[in-house]
Parts: C-alpha cells; structure tokens; sequence
C-alpha cells in the first residue's frame, strides 16, 4: 500500500508515550559482527594489522548503526483513529494512522504493523521518511463479519539504520478496542391487546394528584373481583350503586425478552439468528415506550432500557453448554412484572414450551423460534404466539405474525 506524507490539517487526538521499546541488530548486523570478531582473531594468529584495522572499522559501523536506530524514535508521534468505535456487522470499520515528525530531521523509513482480534488479523504498512513537521497517514479497513468485542494492537513501528544493520522497535500506540454489534432489523413493537391491556396498569402506581384520603383520578362502576377498600362509599350512598375510585395510572406495559443461550438449543446458524431476533425485538420494544430487559435462559441480565448497553452486551453473548432454561416469573409483590414475554429460542421441548405460554407474573408470550425443529405432536398452548423465523428471516416471519395479531386484536 503507497503512504503519502502531507502536512498536518487533520484534528486528531495524541496517544499514550510508548510503552515498550527494543534495539538490536539485524539479520546482516549479526553476520557483519561475527565476521569483524573472525577477522579481529585472525589478526591477531597471523599478526596482519590490515585485518585488526577491518575488523574495527565493522565494530565501528556496527555502533553507529545502533546509535541511528536508537535515535529512529525521538521526535516521532504516533496516533490511531478509530472511526467508529461501535459499529453493527458488515458494517464499515476504518483505521487511520497518523505519524507526525515533530524532529528537527526528517525521520527513517518506518515499517508499522498492527495486530486485530488477538493476532487472526494483521495490517502492514511501510511509511516513507517524513519530513520535519510533517505527518504521514496510513488507513486499512477492519473485517467486521463477526460480531463480539475484539482488540485491537498494539501499534508497533519499527526503523533501520540505513545500511540495515541494526532496527529498534517501538509500541507506538497502545492497545484499543472496538465492539462490533448484533445486526438490528426493523421490526414493529407488538401491540396491547385485551389480553394484556390489564398489565398496562400498574395498580401500585398512584396518581400524584391525590391530595388527601378523599381524592382521587376519577370513579367508575364496581365491577366483579375489584377490592371492596376501593368503594367510595359517599358516592354509593348518593346514586345508590357501587362505585370504585380508579385512582391508578396508566403506564406503558414492560417487556421481557429472554434469549436462550444454550449450545444444546441451536446450531451456529441458529444461534446467529437468535441473537438478531433478540437485538431487533428490543430495539423494537424500547423504541415503543416500554420498560424492556433482556436476560439470558440461564438468568443473566443483559440490559434494561440502556439500548447502546444491551446491544454492546449482545455482541459479546456466546453459547453456553450444559445451561439451564429459566422462565423470568418476576414478583408481583415488589412490583416487577414480567408483563409481555418474548422468547427468542432455538429448539424448546414441549414442556419448556408449556413453560413459556404459562410464564407467571406475565401477560402474552411471544416464542421465537429460530432452529428448524420436528412438526409437535400436540399444537401450542392457548395464547402462546409463535414466530417461526427459522425457514424465513426474521423480519418477515415477525411481520406475517405482527399481522395477525392485530387482525386478532384490533385497537
């Protein structure tokens, strides 16, 4: 790759001081030096001044050689832009690096290389003498096929003297990182039907507006399973019919995605689905308003209402062998509900299917399903909603069942 030197104009910002530096000979700096040893010893045998004279004038190289390279790293600054740091899969990634020369000399050549994802990656550049005051600049291109978090350098810089016999090398910028996300697709939040329009309202939520004992948002009829302590019993009296104080407060319904991590539940490709499902579903979900967590099957918590967060934690889930299948339950006594439950799967028995259709503390399941599976011999539980995403994308099994349900549960 040609590295062109040029001004300074770009606004970059400075690295870390090296770290790490080392000088030796080179492959010809060793083979010079055992001559000029062999040549000094013959000499001296034979008593010939010329060779003691030769083999000086080798040791002589040799030391101004190292004195040049030692000298290879003052006044040479390195920085690495990264640009930009959190990207999603396939998506571009660039790297540039700038060396500016702040010697009142122009500097050697220099011979960068910079290692990505623990050494599978390795990028290569020889950069020209640069002139005083002035930068050079080299870019390359990331491979952001998979997604995880992956290291990358150091930057290590490396220069000769100029007859090659002696180099140092020099950490010239230090390590970074870079998080490379799940791929999110757009996808519509599910509705709130009437199965669970009830979830919606949090009965521990009061309205701020209460004053005292006797006010309250509004009143309405009792209707059958409404806590008699409700009653406003001075308006009962007055129109002579039960009437409860509806003194709660709408809130958005919170959303529980649960992803299963187990190894045993999918194949690679499925799991590579599953994991988009599960990115795209809570984009989704906390682009709508709602309160969304995202746990794994195995009871870790990846995220709740941070979307930067969650997807960064995302990028770095891997399978899991031999791990349990844990359906969130919440508790409704502190107030966490589970309310509408998204389960993004691979392969789930029918008993682990059961378990999801009848999650407690919850007011619609949604399973995902992104591993191609046996025809079940008995259908799915009532009011289990399934998406089939493992013959189809995700995007348009997701769709076609969204469809429906709305069909079903018309606002």
């Amino acid at each position: 790759m040609a590295i062109a030197t040029s001004p300074a104009t770009a606004d970059v910002e400075p690295t870390a001081t090296p770290v790490r530096s080392r000088c030796n000979f080179t492959r010809r700096g060793w083979s010079l030096f055992s001559g000029s040893i062999v040549l000094l010893i013959a000499g001296r045998v034979i008593g010939t001044i010329e060779l003691s004279m030769l083999a000086g004038i080798a040791l002589v190289l040799l030391a101004f050689a190292l004195v040049w390279a030692r000298r290879s790293e003052d006044g040479v600054d390195a920085t690495r832009v990264l640009t930009p740091r959190h990207v999603v899969v396939e998506q571009a990634a660039h790297v540039e690096l700038v060396l500016t020369n702040d010697a009142p000399r122009a500097s050697g050549v220099l011979a960068l290389t910079e290692h990505f994802d623990r050494g599978r990656h390795t990028a290569r550049f020889v950069i020209d003498r640069i002139a005083p005051g002035a930068r050079a600049r080299a870019t390359y291109k990331l491979p952001t096929n998979r997604r995880g978090r992956f290291d990358l350098g150091p930057l290590t810089a490396s220069a000769e003297d100029p007859f090659g016999l002696a180099h140092r090398t020099w950490t010239a910028a230090p390590r970074t990182w870079i998080v490379i996300r799940p791929r999110v697709v757009p996808v519509d939040a599910p509705p709130v039907g009437p199965a669970s329009r009830g979830a919606a309202i949090d009965p521990r939520a009061r309205t701020q507006q209460a004053t005292s004992n006797d006010d309250f948002f509004s009143l309405r009829e009792y209707e059958v399973g409404d806590d008699l302590r409700h009653v406003h019993w001075r308006t009962s009296a007055r129109v002579d019919e039960l009437m409860v104080r509806q003194d709660e407060t709408r809130r958005p319904e919170p959303a529980t995605v649960l992803l299963d991590v187990r190894a045993e539940a999918h194949d690679p490709e499925s799991f590579e689905r599953a994991i988009e499902a599960a990115a795209s579903t809570v984009v989704a979900l906390a682009r709508s308003g709602r309160p969304t967590e995202l746990v794994t099957s195995g009871g870790a918590h990846l995220g709740r209402g941070d979307e930067d967060t969650t997807l960064d934690r995302l990028a770095e889930v891997r399978p899991e062998e031999g791990g349990r299948f844990v359906v969130p339950a919440g508790d409704a006594r502190r107030s966490r509900y589970v309310g509408l439950l998204v389960v993004v799967a691979g392969a789930l028995t029918p008993a682990e299917t059961a378990a999801v259709a009848t999650a407690p503390n919850s007011s619609r399941a949604v399973l995902v399903t992104t591993a191609t599976v046996a025809a079940a011999a008995t259908a799915d539980p009532a009011g289990l909603v399934r998406v089939d995403a493992a013959s189809v994308p995700f995007a348009t099994a997701w769709a076609r069942t969204m469809q429906t349900w709305n069909r079903a549960n018309p606002s």
